[in-house]
């Protein structure tokens, strides 16, 4: 680097073909450079306080599947209802059955330290599944919008009326 900047130096103390100094030239150079890397690291700075990811609701119907495992990464988990109704929180314990844990009213947010290995489940007032979470290791959100429902496939289907598009390979 050193090497570079007395080169760049030893460039600038002579003078250019049109009287102007070449120094003059460099110093504009720099100024542009150290601007736009100052903007690129506001920017970057500014991205990396974005917050913490949301987590995936995942199905109601694979809660009879989960239960908690010792072990695994620490995990926070920030719960928000931005359902028009009340939730309840469950943990899925290790015998794979719902433990309450918290009430949520509409627009509420709930915290939780926990396991990576621990899964959650969110209810209506009538025990209704929305959704289920599983943490991932730090921090994360959890998004309660509306009931998830399981992708269901749809059989691809042609229109027997309209005949597949075919190119000419004249001009």
């Amino acid at each position: 680097m050193t090497g570079l900047l007395a080169a760049v130096l030893a460039w600038c103390s002579k003078r250019s073909w049109d009287g102007v100094e070449r120094a003059s030239w460099v110093a504009a150079l720099w100024g542009t450079m150290t601007l736009a890397a100052a903007g690129l690291g506001w920017a970057q700075s500014h991205r990396s306080r974005k917050g913490p990811a949301e987590l995936k609701p995942l199905p109601p119907a694979i809660e009879g599947t989960l239960r908690s495992v010792d072990g695994g990464a620490q995990a926070q988990v920030r719960f928000v209802n931005l359902r028009d109704d009340h939730v309840w929180i469950y943990w899925i314990d290790f015998d794979g059955e719902r433990q309450p844990f918290q009430h949520l009213r509409p627009g509420a947010t709930f915290g939780v330290n926990t396991w990576n290995t621990h899964p959650w489940v969110v209810c209506t007032d009538d025990y209704a599944a929305i959704a289920v979470f599983e943490p991932v290791p730090g921090a994360a959100r959890a998004v309660i919008r509306t009931a998830v429902e399981p992708r269901r496939r749809m059989p691809f289907r042609r229109h027997r009326s309209v005949p597949p598009p075919h190119r000419s390979r004249t001009p």
